[in-house]
């Protein structure tokens, strides 16, 4: 299994806002593309930090997904960090 990481930054007033526009363009794309298999947003409301993690199956089907996300990556301050890892423990119970 692997994960794409997404950390952003911003206003503590502004981050509900701000996830639910990710949850809109992010999920609903990755929840149609092949080995999805979840996604977890953690959030520090005093910050305006934000973590979202997704779960694919394969590296293949991670990279693919990248590929399929719309617009260009952005850059600059506020921007998104967006990071890969390989899942080594996945210890999580059935909902």
């Amino acid at each position: 299994m692997h994960a794409r990481v997404t950390r952003i930054s911003t206003d503590p007033a502004e981050l509900t806002d701000d996830l639910l526009a990710f949850r809109a363009a992010v999920i609903g794309q990755a929840q149609a593309s092949p080995g999805y298999r979840g996604a977890l947003d953690l959030i520090d409301r005093e910050t305006g930090r934000a973590i979202a993690i997704t779960l694919w199956e394969t590296e293949a089907d991670l990279r693919a997904s990248e590929r399929a996300r719309k617009g260009p990556a952005g850059g600059g301050p506020g921007a998104p960090s967006v990071e890969a890892y390989e899942v080594v423990l996945r210890d999580l119970p059935p909902a």
